[in-house]
């Protein structure tokens, strides 16, 4: 979701130019993780919430339908692990109350009413990264140049594919 470019969001309407005109300083140097990561997670929430506001129908349609086709494959759980992590203060799972640790089927089902919201916003923001992403790659793949992606060579612990797959993972 860092990458996602706030420019088109903008574009679209779901930031505003107040939004972009409150910028911090960032040094030209370095990047600042420390004062970007939050600065741009706030911008990607008010854009959710701009989209929620004004998207348009076909605009609707097309988020509904990127969810359909990833919600079951992987992003209903990476968005319900994001969200519950946030709400317990960025804490790695296994440090969660056991309930949801062990991903307890009614405490799953109570804490995603509770974050609703912001289980839609993450799943908002891997649409836009997923639109972006496609546009990119076309626009390079129109001019000859192939993208090749990688294979991750590990897993790691605190993600939302081991919390959601423990069978699958050695945790002992």
């Amino acid at each position: 979701p860092l990458l996602i470019d706030l420019k088109q969001l903008a574009d679209q309407g779901y930031l505003g130019p107040a939004d972009l005109a409150d910028t911090p300083d960032f040094p030209q140097s370095h990047v600042d993780f420390g004062g970007v990561i939050p600065w741009k997670k706030q911008l990607l929430l008010n854009a959710y919430n701009n989209f929620s506001n004004v998207a348009s129908t076909e605009a609707r349609n097309e988020f509904d339908e990127f969810c359909r086709q990833h919600d079951d494959r992987w992003l209903e759980d990476y968005a319900l692990f994001m969200a519950i992590k946030g709400n317990f203060g960025e804490q790695a799972w296994p440090t969660w109350p056991k309930e949801y640790r062990q991903r307890d089927s009614k405490a799953i089902a109570d804490i995603r009413l509770e974050l609703i919201k912001t289980i839609n916003a993450y799943k908002f923001q891997q649409h836009m990264f997923f639109k972006q992403w496609l546009m990119l790659k076309a626009y390079a793949n129109d001019r000859g140049v192939r993208i090749m992606g990688d294979i991750p060579i590990y897993v790691t612990h605190d993600s939302a594919d081991v919390w959601s797959n423990q069978e699958l993972f050695l945790l002992d």
